[in-house]
């Protein structure tokens, strides 16, 4: 975690948190946020912040809402198959939450900063734990055989959080770099751990909802997508040149999600689905 010191203000990490060493002009971004809450400045609060979110997802996992979802997936998956002949998921169950590491976490804070699309004071609570607002601290990613079964799945889900009487928002992502993808977010009840204390507070859990091929595009470039983020990622600078490996992958999740949309219709032709109301 940092602590200010030295003349230049740079925060130094406790010997707990070297593991998610800053570079310096993260550095100085985070010190925005250490000016809100000095608790981001204590020893061990990124590790102790990493522990948290790993033990979050785990209870998020065993959910009421999650547990419902899991115990509705064969009733959805049925209902799917009544209007379009086909599996809903690529698999047969929901997977678990995880947990975001402490180092993406602080990632997405600096990248927010930086592009001052947030400031410091929106990032973490001045009251109340120090959790950072972050709608991805828990996150799952289920994977659909088709791109209609994405959109079909979202609306269940939200339906769901509706019946639960929880703060949910639907989220339908088109980046110019090759994202396609559903975010569904919940909030949720956690149990804050940190320096003895135990706090009670909600937390944002991200559902990530794509088609298989889309998410085997996501998981291969990721890397790729990850150390884009870190810095300014001019379009110009990838889009005309076929060895930058930017291009491969963007231009690549745009095909893919043709692909989707050609493998629904493909299917469409081949049958006569009935149409889902609502």
């Amino acid at each position: 975690m940092v602590r200010k010191a030295g003349r230049r203000g740079n925060p130094i990490l406790a010997p707990s948190d070297k593991a998610h060493l800053p570079t310096q002009a993260d550095s100085r971004l985070l010190e925005k946020l250490v000016a809100v809450r000095r608790e981001l400045a204590l020893p061990g609060y990124w590790t102790s912040l990493e522990a948290n979110c790993h033990q979050w997802a785990k209870d998020i996992t065993v959910s009421k809402f999650w547990a419902e979802a899991a115990e509705l997936l064969p009733t959805w998956s049925s209902d799917y198959r009544s209007l379009h002949g086909d599996a809903l998921l690529a698999y047969q169950s929901l997977p678990p939450f995880v947990g975001k590491p402490a180092a993406r976490c602080r990632d997405k804070l600096c990248q927010w900063l930086r592009n001052a699309s947030q400031p410091a004071e929106a990032l973490v609570p001045a009251k109340g734990p120090p959790i950072p607002r972050l709608n991805d601290l828990v996150r799952t990613r289920v994977s659909c055989k088709y791109l209609d079964g994405v959109q079909f799945l979202a609306n269940r889900l939200v339906g769901l959080a509706k019946r639960h009487g929880l703060k949910h928002e639907w989220h339908r992502r088109g980046l110019l770099q090759g994202y396609f993808a559903q975010h569904v977010t919940i909030e949720l009840p956690v149990i804050f751990r940190f320096a003895g204390a135990v706090e009670a507070a909600p937390i944002t859990c991200e559902i990530q909802l794509a088609t298989v091929l889309a998410t085997r595009i996501w998981e291969t470039s990721h890397s790729i997508y990850e150390s884009a983020r870190s810095h300014d990622d001019e379009p110009s600078q990838w889009q005309w040149d076929p060895d930058d490996p930017r291009f491969v992958s963007r231009q690549l999740g745009h095909v893919i999600h043709l692909a989707d949309g050609l493998l629904v219709q493909l299917r469409r032709s081949n049958s006569r689905p009935k149409k889902e109301k609502g």
